[in-house]
């Protein structure tokens, strides 16, 4: 049998192209929708189709692994999704899981393979094809018999990845022995600060609970900050809560309030919160300063 050549795959794949460009922008705009619908804020999802040149290389460059390389490779169609929290990654996988059809053989969870005393590159990878449902569908129909690679990682995983992809190692054996302690240390530091944002939304979450717990119970000797003031307006007298029977958590308690590129200033507030509106506060001694108006519950 005539073994078939990188470039006559190539080509094959050349013939086909189109239709992996339709399907990537489909599942992008059906990941748009389910992330939407469940609620889940991402940073970025990006979409790609293979291109040809990089198909042809990928066979050229590991000729024996496969058969039928418009079978085997996975990543014709790829998507990546970079979340906020590490939370959002299981979330996001949780709804990868629940309307596609997983190909747990080939799909990696990059944290799991590393060894306990060892960082480095941390991703999910998803190989997935199209539930038996959507294949029925009209709209589907064409893209039923592939497959896609849906990629879920946080921003400082992505950074990450960017920066070793920059600095060309593919394993930490590949990495001069008097580097690799310092990449292994950096790696360690992305992967805090990935739990420590994780521990911040939560307790921004907390502290705004607790505001509005304590401008419901009447108790407004609290700071001043962007927090408070949304409890203020949210649960305070004439609040939008005001009068509605048991309030609901505030949309600060709900989801915390964003990271501005200045960290807000605490001001002690001993006064009544009465004077506060959204266009200022007034202070003890009649002294007052312009105030912002609290941002909309935008969350990262």
């Amino acid at each position: 049998m005539t073994e078939i050549s990188p470039e006559e795959w190539g080509n094959r794949y050349r013939n086909i192209r189109g239709t992996c460009e339709a399907m990537t922008g489909r599942l992008r705009t059906l990941i748009v929708d389910l992330l939407a619908e469940a609620n889940i804020e991402v940073i970025q999802i990006e979409a790609r189709t293979k291109a040809v040149d990089s198909f042809t290389e990928k066979i050229s460059r590991k000729r024996a692994k496969y058969e039928n390389p418009l079978r085997e490779i996975t990543d014709l169609v790829g998507i990546r999704i970079i979340t906020y929290y590490l939370e959002d990654v299981a979330a996001v996988g949780e709804i990868l899981k629940k309307e596609f059809q997983i190909d747990a053989t080939n799909s990696v969870d990059k944290a799991a393979g590393l060894d306990p005393d060892r960082f480095g590159y941390t991703s999910v990878h998803y190989v997935v094809a199209l539930s038996p449902d959507r294949r029925k569908l009209g709209e589907w129909r064409p893209y039923a018999s592939y497959r896609a690679e849906i990629q879920v990682r946080t921003a400082l995983q992505h950074a990450w990845s960017a920066v070793n992809h920059k600095l060309n190692y593919k394993s930490p054996t590949e990495v001069p022995k008097e580097l690799r302690r310092r990449l292994f240390r950096l790696s360690a530091l992305f992967e805090l600060a990935d739990e420590q944002f994780s521990e911040l939304r939560d307790a921004r979450a907390r502290i705004a609970s607790e505001y509005a717990e304590d401008v419901r119970g009447g108790q407004l000797n609290i700071p001043l900050d962007e927090a408070s003031i949304t409890a203020y307006l949210h649960d305070g007298p004439g609040g939008e809560e005001a009068g509605a029977g048991p309030a609901r958590p505030s949309p600060a308690a709900q989801h915390g309030w964003p990271f501005h590129h200045r960290a807000a200033r605490q001001v002690p507030f001993r006064g009544d919160f009465s004077g506060l509106h959204r266009r200022g506060a007034r202070f003890q001694g009649g002294r007052r300063r312009s105030g912002r108006r609290a941002d909309a519950a935008h969350y990262g």
